[in-house]
């Protein structure tokens, strides 16, 4: 009967069978043009499609033998030792480790260990990324990659598709990048070899590009744009030019956050698309003047007469809660 912690591990290896390997084969010294040295001869299991794993015969260089540096012939018998101790493990538990686990079942535990994770009810990540990550784990990677296990993606491979799926150079970064947080996280776990190379760390995307032209308005640019706005959204962009707030933050404003004698508004929280949260950083908590605009804010004050808790900019149907950034950016 099989114990439970390894038919659980079957699973992660989408049934993957191993059978035991106690290996110890003899060291050899060997003169050719690559110098005089001592080797070995072993078995390696190579995965297979159905589920099963293949010997193959592998060849390994110990370390020379004539040479300043030179090993004698019992400390190479020691380094093959050490070598062979990885390999002849008598369990699949102890073979996952190699990076046999499926990426499907390893796409579960990062989702679990970051993009869900939470701190004392908090979320690590914010709403936005953990959507992003959301997306692109299964809308582009899983139908890809997860049927294969860690050990078979190969980096030029990972590479080509991104740039035949990629319309843009953000999403080649973010797809490399999640991609190399499940590494990182299957070695954190036991699923990946300590201490070896991440394979995403070999896929290269090139320099930032964009798909248009990235420019900053001329200031007569930006007054043609804002002759075209109404309030409340000139109000927002207004607000957004002369302190440089993001619009998640202006959108996130309540009347308490407003300091209408001194003429500052405190960056306390912002709102994305309904999510209300921390700014992105600690640092964005902070005061920003208001300047001329404090003049247009104690209008709208007069006018709205809001209590301390009231968004400053609500939507304009009566249903109390904040403006959508999408809904700004419309004129």
């Amino acid at each position: 009967m099989m114990s439970r912690p390894e038919g659980n591990v079957l699973t992660l290896a989408g049934g993957l069978r191993v059978k035991m390997w106690i290996q110890h084969p003899d060291v050899h010294e060997r003169t050719d043009r690559r110098g005089s040295y001592w080797f070995f001869r072993y078995w390696d299991d190579v995965a297979q499609p159905d589920a099963t794993l293949k010997p193959v015969r592998r060849f390994r260089i110990i370390g020379p033998s004539k040479v300043d540096n030179r090993l004698t012939k019992k400390q190479a018998t020691v380094e093959r030792d050490k070598f062979l101790a990885t390999l002849n493990k008598p369990t699949i538990v102890e073979k996952m480790g190699t990076g046999l686990i499926l990426l499907s079942e390893m796409v579960e535990k990062y989702r679990a260990a970051h993009v869900e994770a939470q701190v004392a009810g908090r979320f690590l990540l914010a709403k936005p990324t953990r959507e992003k990550y959301r997306a692109h784990l299964e809308q582009r990677i899983l139908p890809r990659w997860g049927a294969l296990r860690l050990l078979e993606i190969k980096p030029d491979e990972f590479q080509t598709w991104l740039f035949e799926t990629c319309d843009s150079w953000h999403m080649m970064s973010d797809l490399r990048g999640i991609m190399s947080g499940i590494y990182t996280k299957a070695e954190d776990r036991g699923y990946w070899p300590e201490g070896k190379r991440n394979p995403m760390s070999r896929v290269k995307i090139g320099p930032k590009w964009t798909a248009r032209p990235e420019r900053i308005l001329t200031e007569e640019e930006t007054v043609r744009v804002l002759a075209r706005m109404r309030d409340p959204n000139l109000l927002i962009l207004e607000t957004a030019i002369a302190t440089g707030a993001r619009i998640s933050e202006i959108l996130g404003l309540t009347w308490r956050n407003v300091d209408l004698e001194n003429g500052v508004i405190q960056i306390v929280q912002r709102n994305w698309r309904g999510d209300i949260a921390n700014p992105k950083s600690r640092r964005s908590k902070r005061s920003l003047t208001l300047g001329y605009l404090v003049d247009r804010y104690r209008a709208k004050a007069a006018a709205e007469n809001p209590k301390p808790d009231s968004w400053v900019f609500q939507r304009t149907d009566g249903t109390g809660p904040p403006l959508w950034d999408s809904g700004v950016r419309q004129p």
